[in-house]
């Protein structure tokens, strides 16, 4: 009787594992599901974070001009000649999201706090290059990210890379000693 019941509860455990696996990857699809374009994820590890970016536009090879603007990943429309661009610059010190508005706001006049899914960021248009960007706060050190995308113009592409933004979630803090 006491092997039967040890046996029973080894297969609740192993259920309970498998619907929680299960409901896990529901969610995932369920959540990419929500976008208009199909994608893949990708990870920004030292950066804390990862985007759901359109499966079909080919990654941009970086080199020494765009890594010295603070470039560091580019992707590029086949079809659109769109290019999508994270880059980050250092701060002389760390921002708030509104403090990062009102100086970008000295250049940049619309710039303005947005909600993206559960992503607060700066928004601004640079119309005379066609740029849409999308800035907020390094949260470990003083600097900021930029999300750029062109042509801002085209309405697709603008809408495009707002649901970019959108799906950005932070990634999981690894333990220093598991690395």
């Amino acid at each position: 009787m006491r092997k039967t019941m040890m046996k029973l509860c080894a297969l609740l455990a192993a259920l309970v594992m498998l619907l929680s696996c299960a409901a896990m990857a529901e969610e995932t699809a369920a959540a990419e599901e929500n976008y208009s374009y199909e994608g893949v994820w990708i990870q920004f590890p030292n950066d804390g974070f990862e985007m759901y970016l359109p499966a079909n536009w080919l990654m941009l090879e970086v080199n020494e001009t765009l890594l010295d603007a603070g470039i560091y990943f580019g992707i590029l429309d086949p079809d659109n000649n769109a290019i999508l661009n994270v880059a980050w610059n250092s701060l002389p010190e760390s921002m708030t999201l509104e403090a990062m508005r009102e100086d970008l706001a000295v250049y940049y006049p619309e710039a303005q706090v947005v909600t993206l899914g559960s992503n607060q960021v700066v928004e601004y248009l640079i119309a005379e290059q066609d740029l849409l960007t999308f800035a907020f706060p390094d949260q470990t050190e003083a600097g900021m990210f930029m999300i750029t995308v062109m042509p801002a113009s085209d309405v697709a592409i603008n809408l495009m890379a707002h649901e970019i933004v959108s799906s950005m979630r932070a990634l999981p803090v690894q333990d220093a000693e598991a690395e």
